[in-house]
């Protein structure tokens, strides 16, 4: 009886600690996430000075999500971050190639980097992914029954 309790005593321990130790990470990325937008969002953007790395790394370092990371890229190619928002979408690709948002983030930084060919490769697969999905920068989808549609 007295080693079921330990057991249950250690199960519930643990359980509590990985509940604290994933509401600061929660935290965490929500932090790194707020200053990513804090920036993008001022009233007159500056220019980051290394171009968005050390808030792109604060961000890959505390977020694990794909939509996070692509959100945040998001946020930094609008003022300009070109080098921060390429790190955070391709680490958002990297780590779920199947993240529609992922994919059109990238896109996006690939188009703003001057880059048409492989934002196109990046637009054909997220809407091969979700062929309904609003993919910025592409036609919108046909609609069924339409020339082109294919139905």
């Amino acid at each position: 009886m007295t080693a079921l309790r330990l057991l249950l005593v250690l199960a519930g321990v643990t359980v509590v600690v990985f509940a604290l130790q994933r509401g600061a990470d929660v935290r965490s990325c929500d932090d790194a996430r707020g200053a990513a937008f804090g920036a993008a969002l001022a009233p007159q953007p500056e220019p980051l000075p290394d171009g968005g790395r050390a808030l792109a790394a604060d961000v890959v370092d505390h977020c694990r999500g794909s939509e996070a990371l692509a959100l945040s890229a998001r946020a930094l190619v609008r003022i300009g971050a070109f080098a921060g928002a390429q790190r955070l979408a391709a680490t958002a690709v990297d780590r779920d190639p199947e993240a529609f948002a992922a994919r059109t983030a990238l896109a996006e930084v690939l188009e703003a980097r001057g880059r048409p060919e492989e934002a196109q490769v990046q637009r054909e697969r997220a809407r091969a992914l979700n062929p309904r999905g609003p993919v910025p920068g592409a036609p919108p989808p046909a609609a069924p029954g339409s020339p082109g549609s294919g139905a």
